[in-house]
């Protein structure tokens, strides 16, 4: 919510800063990824479940049902003004923990996560992909949980399933654990991408939503006003190192404090930044215009 210059910028700045001769596994750099994109779904669950835990205790309800109650809670923010939400286990003290802005917090998740799904259902489009086609490969499977293995995310299920066969001498070389390292590499992006569709449709469904073709431009709407709020956002939390006293009491005056950082109006990256936002309304501009 705060820093949202140093969030975008490092996605851009450790791909700069990759200067490996040979490129051949994909580390993953994107702050919007599988494994980052799941724990915004458990902070989701987390935040729904210590609201309805706090506003409406129940002791006999399983958590499945909290956790139901909680969203009920949270889809209209307005009932959590001066609540206070209390988090279990968040530490080890005896005072409570108290979450601020949970619905703030719950509905930037949700946003970010929609926002996820739509980039990468643009991609699919702009590639030709029907959208009816995407439906139906995505029938039957749910979102999987991924591990970070060094930069290089791979799902949980198959680097369990590569550790056991290491074990069991089923992969015995290193050529053999540097080939499944490689393989799963060339498949990570079309991995990605069936990870985004399956959390969009899953975010959707929060709201009572399905994918569909009616609902494509105001899903494309949405992320474009989504990009238009991080831009704001990048130039906010940027602008705060030009506003703050105590950043500027080391200069004498804002002409030596412009030449020391540069001037925030010639911010290459916040420049860039706006850019690539025009672009984006380009490309919503025509996927709205197919539908």
């Amino acid at each position: 919510m705060y820093n949202m210059y140093a969030l975008v910028r490092n996605s851009n700045k450790y791909a700069a800063r990759d200067n490996r001769h040979f490129k051949n596994q994909y580390f993953e750099y994107d702050m919007l990824a599988p494994d980052t994109v799941n724990e915004m779904f458990a902070g989701m669950e987390l935040l729904a479940l210590s609201v309805a835990d706090s506003l409406n205790p129940v002791g006999d309800k399983d958590q499945a049902e909290r956790i139901l109650a909680g969203r009920s809670l949270l889809a209209n923010n307005g009932n959590l003004k001066d609540k206070t939400i209390f988090l279990k286990g968040a530490e080890n003290a005896r005072r409570p923990t108290v979450i601020q802005k949970v619905g703030e917090a719950y509905h930037l998740y949700r946003s970010f996560i929609k926002y996820y799904g739509v980039l990468h259902l643009m991609d699919a489009l702009e590639e030709g992909s029907v959208l009816e086609d995407i439906l139906i490969d995505l029938q039957g499977s749910q979102r999987t949980n991924w591990e970070n293995i060094g930069g290089q995310l791979i799902e949980s299920n198959t680097l369990r399933t590569f550790m056991d066969d290491i074990k069991t001498k089923k992969i015995d070389s290193w050529d053999s654990i540097h080939e499944f390292y490689h393989d799963k590499s060339k498949s990570y992006p079309s991995d990605k991408r069936r990870h985004a569709l399956l959390s969009l449709v899953e975010i959707l469904s929060l709201e009572s939503m399905v994918l569909s073709t009616d609902k494509i431009v105001s899903l494309l709407d949405q992320a474009l006003e989504h990009r238009i709020w991080i831009g704001e956002q990048i130039y906010k939390s940027r602008a705060k190192d030009y506003e703050n006293q105590f950043k500027n009491m080391v200069y004498a005056n804002d002409e030596e404090r412009d030449i020391v950082v540069g001037k925030l109006e010639e911010n290459s990256f916040i420049n860039q930044q706006q850019q690539e936002l025009e672009k984006f309304k380009i490309r919503v501009a025509n996927l709205k215009g197919q539908f």
